[in-house]
């Protein structure tokens, strides 16, 4: 891809807004965003994310968050074209809120064409930091700017591949947990990963805020036994990405259990979970 003006391309397909364009303090932007997306690549999980964007034709491009008093402090990976990130033959979907503050989604009547598009994400360190800031020091699982960056760019990896479903996904399952929908499923438990390989012991739990994961769930089998479906559906559309990702060591890896299922071997040893 040519050089576009107005961002710095850190890889093959991954660009960063170059904020002298918009005055907002020189290099500082990109130089803090490429040192985030650096803690990414040092683990193999985020190798492989790394490595299926820039297989994609379409771009990701990142750009700075804006806050606003309504949404003061958030990430998000958003597609140019909503019909070409969804999934074929389905239905786009759009969030409603429902009882016990979940959502559920809902089809909009606009079908899916599967054609991949561009993404957009928005994010910045600084934003990530005063979540932390918020909480008094606090860092709940999924509260770092590099797992916060990680989790969008699962997104957005969907969007740019095509396959973005938005299909609501079970409530109420063990531990009480509440995904909303498939694409915070996939996020979350592939953010579980790439942060059980930084070293952390406690896990995301869902959705709705930053919680510890249960112990229930905690071991990769038990976890992938509880997300069965949604696993075997994201095998079906991402086959080589979940085999890939079964090949990270690290203790929580519900890939590798997946990978078996499907009577593969992966380099990760079941010892090693």
């Amino acid at each position: 891809m040519a050089a576009i003006p107005g961002f710095f391309q850190y890889s093959s397909n991954i660009w960063i807004q170059d904020p002298v364009t918009l005055a907002l303090g020189g290099y500082a932007y990109r130089r803090e965003v490429a040192r985030v997306l650096d803690l990414i690549r040092g683990t193999h999980s985020g190798r492989t994310l790394f490595r299926f964007i820039n297989l994609n034709k379409q771009g990701l491009f990142i750009r700075p968050f804006q806050p606003t008093p309504g949404n003061p402090v958030n990430a998000a990976a958003q597609p140019v074209n909503v019909r070409d990130a969804t999934r074929s033959g389905t239905s786009t979907m759009r969030a409603v809120p429902s009882a016990g503050e979940t959502t559920i989604m809902l089809p909009t009547g606009s079908v899916g064409t599967g054609a991949g598009t561009m993404v957009r994400l928005f994010f910045h360190p600084a934003n990530a930091q005063q979540v932390i800031v918020n909480k008094g020091g606090k860092i709940d699982p999924g509260d770092g700017a590099g797992e916060k960056l990680f989790h969008e760019m699962v997104h957005a990896l969907r969007m740019l591949e095509g396959i973005f479903s938005g299909a609501t996904i079970a409530e109420g399952l063990t531990d009480g947990i509440h995904m909303d929908d498939e694409e915070e499923f996939c996020a979350i438990a592939a953010q579980n990963v790439y942060r059980s390989e930084r070293g952390f012991k406690q896990l995301r739990k869902d959705h709705h805020g930053h919680n510890k994961l249960g112990s229930a769930l905690e071991d990769s089998e038990s976890y992938y036994e509880e997300f069965k479906d949604s696993f075997e559906d994201w095998y079906s559309t991402q086959k080589l990405f979940c085999l890939e990702m079964a090949n990270v060591k690290t203790k929580f890896n519900p890939f590798v259990v997946l990978a078996y299922a499907h009577g593969l071997k992966p380099v990760t040893p079941m010892a090693h979970r």
